[in-house]
């Protein structure tokens, strides 16, 4: 389910927050190594072994440190590499005695993360491709063909009709103007390749500004208090850690409710519930599940099912995209053709 691979870290080391798909990797080694009975310190070392430069050096920095007694946690808090989420939930690991299991289940997480963040990067970047491509076919008829069909109305004493005037226009403005054609294609390009490199702070933008990266971001929210549930944390730990995971204000509001109706008094399936954090009948499964006992099983298949929905709405919102931009491309281009087309076909006619 997780990419280990031989390399951990990426970028620099004193970033707050790693790559997902670094997190992933490295929670999912020490998680592995852990459950084999080894200590922290020993499962470091054995990923310093395979490590050189800054990736040795923030091993070696780790193991320092739980050499003076610092619990584990408080280590990678102090490293100043690890997000706080990831601290909080091993700091809990630690105190329930389920540390491997924690590094598991953030492996997972971290995992579907950087995949999400990757989807939604190519959701962006394939329609961008191709509208650039259309555009520059576009640019290619106003700026080469039009011009032609200009001369041949001239020869044969006719005026361009004004839409095609219009056109011919714009084209003529795009030839003098070449260098600030120029600058805009590079900064769409620049944009693209910062979508392309920084997929994970494109992904908050998404969350902040689509539906469906909302809904993603609401499975991710589910998928990490499945997670502290499973881990051992009680429920108001556990919505506290998957709370700053959250960016956007509506959903913060609503967890901020719903940890207050819990302190309060409410139960924590009906506090959700009264502050509309989830659908009411993925509440009702976890009263169900709390009762029965299974809430950790619950809420994992919870986050599933938001996950199936956020990936069926990003489907869907990309799925128009392409198909939508073909047709205004073509409409485009149609229109350009026929405005010069019909008006020298009837010319011609009334020539022969």
């Amino acid at each position: 389910m997780y990419n280990y691979g031989p390399c951990f870290f990426e970028g620099d080391m004193a970033k707050k927050d790693m790559k997902k798909s670094t997190l992933s990797a490295l929670c999912g080694e020490l998680g592995l190594l852990l459950k084999t009975g080894m200590t922290p310190y020993d499962a470091l070392s054995v990923v310093a072994d395979g490590s050189d430069g800054e990736e040795r050096a923030l091993c070696t920095r780790l193991m320092a440190s739980l050499e003076t007694g610092t619990p584990f946690w408080q280590c990678l808090e102090e490293a100043g590499s690890f997000p706080s989420h990831m601290v909080e939930m091993v700091r809990t690991g630690e105190q329930t005695g389920n540390t491997e299991r924690v590094f598991l289940s953030l492996a997972s997480f971290y995992d579907r993360e950087a995949r999400n963040a990757s989807a939604i990067r190519s959701a962006v970047v394939y329609p961008a491709v191709i509208f650039l491509l259309l555009m520059a076919v576009q640019g290619v008829l106003i700026i080469k063909v039009l011009p032609v069909f200009s001369t041949v109305f001239t020869q044969l004493g006719a005026v361009m009709p004004p839409l095609a005037r219009a056109f011919l226009g714009i084209g003529t403005w795009m030839v003098s103007n070449k260098w600030l054609v120029l600058l805009a294609m590079a900064a769409f390009a620049g944009g693209l390749g910062w979508v392309i490199t920084h997929s994970e702070g494109f992904a908050r933008f998404w969350a902040n500004s689509t539906r469906a990266g909302q809904k993603q971001e609401l499975a991710a929210f589910a998928s990490a208090l499945a997670m502290g549930i499973n881990s051992g944390m009680d429920t108001d730990a556990s919505l506290e850690a998957a709370r700053r995971l959250v960016t956007l204000r509506g959903t913060k509001d609503k967890i901020a409710a719903a940890a207050s109706f819990m302190s309060e008094g409410e139960g924590f399936a009906q506090a959700l519930s009264k502050a509309a954090v989830f659908e009411q009948g993925y509440c009702r499964m976890l009263d169900i599940g709390i009762k029965t006992g299974n809430a950790d099983s619950v809420m994992a298949d919870i986050a599933a099912r938001l996950e199936e929905d956020a990936g069926n709405a990003l489907s869907r919102a990309t799925g128009a995209v392409e198909p939508a931009l073909v047709v205004l491309m073509s409409v485009m281009t149609g229109v350009l053709l026929m405005s010069v087309m019909l008006p020298l076909s009837g010319i011609m006619s009334s020539i022969g």
